[in-house]
């Protein structure tokens, strides 16, 4: 499993690329399906998706089974697909840039963890080394709260526990995947073992500019407020209807794909306007040729 940023520099078509996130941003599922006269027949769902760890957010093209198996807001997933990389025009710019999405993704559905078995010799000391743990006894390690470190947490707490109690390194790691499994399985408290820590995205403007920079491409475009900002962005599926604005302002400020796609729209929605009025110029109905 990589951190987004770091799957992020794989190289493009690079497979069997996972990552572990929350999902930020969604639109809701399409269901696709094979026409009756195709050679190949297919049905399934698929997604587009926002997921962002502690390092950065990637955009996510994810497949699935059932409509039901669908992702909201909040949740906490892991995916694995194809590194895609392609240029798009940055309308600010006037330049191609690179753009990085995870395609072809596949929902990994975590599995149900079963506790181990352990030898008799070293039920005793497991027995004692978890009840420790769940009273706090151990020294607290200063981890983050994200899933991929808990393996870690466990191994540092047994080895803390196994140095205080001279057991072997055998036995360390044994009571290290039998921490680990009461960890996932919910009969450890993690905040005992290590509090959680706030997670810092990495911000290359502030807010206040960011959301300048918006209102400032709006009003170009005769949009003069944020409401009518919020309903563009609503009509344009870059969020979710019925969004409130002060909602819609938090998240632009926070997951980069959302700023840059409202950037880009309106970017977009100002070129077409050029586009019409220059038609309108020569005299031209602009229905009769689509100048875009």
């Amino acid at each position: 499993m990589y951190d987004v940023d770091f799957a992020k520099k794989l190289d493009t078509e690079t497979s069997n690329v996972s990552i572990k996130g929350k999902v930020t941003y969604n639109l809701p599922p399409k269901h696709v399906v094979s026409k009756p006269d195709a050679q190949k027949n297919y049905d399934f769902w698929s997604q587009f998706l926002v997921i962002e760890d502690k390092t950065d957010s990637i955009g996510v093209n994810a497949t699935f089974g059932h409509e039901e198996d669908k992702k909201k807001n909040g949740d906490i997933i892991e995916v694995k697909g194809e590194i895609h990389k392609y240029l798009a025009d940055n309308k600010k710019t006037g330049k191609k840039e690179e753009k990085i999405v995870l395609n072809k993704a596949k929902i990994i559905e975590p599995e149900k963890p079963q506790e181990p078995a352990l030898s008799e010799e070293n039920k005793g000391e497991v027995k004692k080394g978890l009840q420790e743990t769940k009273e706090g006894k151990l020294e607290q390690v200063s981890f983050g709260m994200c899933e991929q470190e808990m393996r870690k947490e466990a191994v540092i707490v047994a080895f803390d526990y196994g140095e205080k109690n001279d057991l072997a390194i055998y036995d360390c790691f044994d009571l290290a995947k039998t921490i680990k499994t009461y960890i996932e399985s919910g009969k450890i408290d993690i905040n005992v073992i290590a509090p959680p820590k706030k997670l810092e995205l990495k911000q290359d403007k502030t807010d206040k500019e960011k959301l300048d920079i918006i209102l400032e491409k709006a009003k170009e475009v005769d949009l003069a407020d944020w409401q009518k900002i919020t309903k563009f962005a609503v009509d344009a599926d870059i969020f979710e209807v019925n969004i409130k604005t002060e909602e819609m302002k938090k998240r632009l400020c926070k997951t980069e794909a959302l700023y840059n796609a409202l950037t880009e729209a309106l970017e977009t929605e100002k070129d077409i306007i050029k586009d019409v009025k220059e038609q309108e110029k020569k005299g031209k109905d602009h229905t009769d040729e689509i100048p875009f």
